[in-house]
């Protein structure tokens, strides 16, 4: 069973876009699920755990008079404004990572039709290679 050399590209196209369109899906389940369970990176969740950890990482949003130069405050801001600043930078930081995941999902939606339509093509030209002999 000898194949000829269109029949065996035509093969290897559709495995690597069959290959590129499971990765896709992939890529759209990951994404849904971190739309709805905003994952985060160890980094992160340690510095919206407390206050402290918090401003070790954010002082410029602590300090009422923080002076970047130095990267130091005397002044902090009591602890109901701090906790709403980590509050509502870890709001942000969820929203962001939605809408990152919305993109991606949608750039891996683009694709999945066009790995389709090309795994096709190529599939068609193997079988008319394999039939041609």
């Amino acid at each position: 069973m000898k194949k000829s050399i269109l029949e065996i590209y035509a093969l290897l196209v559709c495995f690597s876009f069959l290959t590129a369109g499971g990765a896709c899906v992939v890529d759209i389940i990951d994404n849904a699920f971190n739309y709805y369970v905003p994952t985060a990176t160890a980094y992160d969740n340690a510095m919206y755990l407390n206050n402290s950890a918090f401003c070790a990482t954010n002082a410029i949003q602590c300090y009422s008079d923080f002076d970047e130069s130095t990267q130091k405050g005397k002044n902090r801001f009591a602890e109901d404004i701090v906790t709403q600043h980590r509050k509502e930078v870890m709001a942000e930081n969820v929203k962001s990572t939605q809408a990152r995941a919305i993109v991606s999902a949608l750039k891996s939606l683009i694709y999945l039709p066009l790995c389709a339509l090309v795994f096709y093509f190529h599939w068609q030209v193997a079988r008319r290679s394999r039939e041609a002999k």
